[in-house]
């Protein structure tokens, strides 16, 4: 069938014979022999991040033997201070590290902690991985979507209430696993449990980070922003009085606790392991 049929030509054939194509050296030769010109991108500006941040982030790279490793923290500070990964923060980690922005994208693209989009004050994780799901965790996962969407459309994966980095601001997301099945349904508010949830704790939770308060999670931290916590997480903790009252909150519940209290109490131990002792045979390789 011709590419011109019915009078829409959608494109002109390539000549069969090569010396029949116009001289593709020539600066007004535009053919299906040649591509159009392509704009190069401009260079991002590294120069957005402040003397804190590059200290911070060189202070980073002096605890690893190795430069390169330094860049799981240097992103989660690139996000306490941008609010998700840019461009610029990209091209900021490889310039440090002598990393190509390959590289470092595709670390950023393969961990989930690390968002290519601005998240909001509050980052709500909802557990929909089987057991929670099972209990209620996807139905308050699509009832927190329709509380915190606007004009009849609920909030989907990733997306922000409010404007984000702003107070009161939520981002949703579902999370596969939050390694909390002993209190299932779960959620997390920058990364701190909130335990055996239903539909109408969680919405009280949400209601409550978009008037702006900090309910308190059931065990951890006490509760601050996403950014502070992405802080923290890079290895800075402000103030001593912060940190202490952080290590100070409760770590575990009773419900992950009462199998080894309950061993404790009826004298249950393990097995030793003998100092010495056969080790199972290794397969032969075939």
């Amino acid at each position: 069938m011709s590419s011109t049929e019915g009078g829409n030509p959608a494109y002109t054939a390539r000549p069969a014979d090569a010396a029949q194509a116009a001289d593709q050296t020539s600066s007004e030769t535009l053919s299906t022999l040649q591509d159009p010109p392509v704009e190069q991108p401009l260079a991002p500006d590294t120069g957005v991040f402040d003397e804190q941040t590059v200290a911070r982030a060189r202070q980073i790279i002096t605890r690893y033997p190795e430069s390169r490793s330094a860049l799981l923290p240097m992103l989660h500070l690139l996000q306490s201070v941008q609010g998700h990964i840019s461009q610029e923060g990209i091209a900021f980690c490889a310039q440090e590290l002598a990393l190509s922005t390959a590289e470092v994208s595709s670390v950023t693209s393969f961990y989930s902690m690390y968002k290519r989009k601005p998240c909001g004050e509050h980052l709500v994780s909802v557990c929909t991985n089987t057991l929670c799901a099972a209990l209620g965790g996807d139905e308050i996962y699509a009832r927190l979507g329709q509380r915190l969407g606007s004009a009849g459309r609920p909030l989907h994966h990733e997306e922000t209430a409010g404007e984000p980095g702003t107070p009161g601001s939520v981002t949703l997301e579902h999370a596969e696993c939050l390694a909390a099945c002993d209190l299932a349904p779960v959620l997390q508010v920058n990364y701190e449990y909130f335990d055996n949830q239903t539909v109408e704790s969680a919405i009280e939770v949400v209601d409550g980070l978009r008037r702006g308060e900090r309910p308190a999670p059931t065990r951890g931290a006490p509760l601050t922003s996403w950014r502070d916590v992405e802080l923290q997480i890079a290895g800075f903790f402000g103030e001593p009085e912060a940190l202490r009252a952080a290590v100070d909150a409760p770590s575990a519940s009773e419900e992950t606790l009462v199998g080894a209290r309950l061993a404790e109490l009826r004298g249950w131990q393990a097995p030793p392991m003998p100092d010495e002792g056969p080790l199972p045979p290794v397969p032969e390789k075939k």
